[in-house]
């Protein structure tokens, strides 16, 4: 009998999901902070979204049911202002959902950060980007 590979085309690649994308563009987004040194995975290491064999550490990307998603990122950042800082990283994700045609899928956006990286070289306090 003939191998699975043999008697059926090659998968083609399937285009990255809503969810997925959003994922991705929240975490890039985050990472565009200069504060913001990377995503998290979280203390249960489940703080990703995995779609199509990658997986995006840092970005909890869940649907509601109601055709939208809710975002939970968990980051590490340098020795800032934390909620100045989340509200910063909310806004970005906001734009770049909206440049990705995406900011009518976000539901609830959460910014939690999980640690504090202060060998970064950061001036520590500093408010404005």
């Amino acid at each position: 009998m003939p191998a699975a590979t043999d008697t059926w085309p090659a998968p083609q690649a399937l285009p990255p999901s809503p969810r997925a994308r959003l994922a991705r563009a929240a975490l890039a987004a985050a990472l565009s902070h200069p504060a913001v040194e990377s995503g998290h995975p979280g203390p249960a290491g489940l703080h990703a979204t995995e779609s199509g064999g990658e997986r995006v550490v840092g970005v909890r990307a869940i649907a509601d049911g109601q055709g939208r998603f809710e975002l939970s990122l968990c980051l590490v950042a340098a020795p800032v202002p934390l909620h100045a800082l989340a509200d910063d990283v909310r806004a970005r994700v906001r734009r770049a959902a909206a440049a990705e045609g995406l900011d009518d899928r976000i539901g609830s956006l959460e910014v939690e950060i999980a640690d504090v990286d202060d060998s970064t070289g950061f001036p520590p306090g500093r408010v404005s980007w």
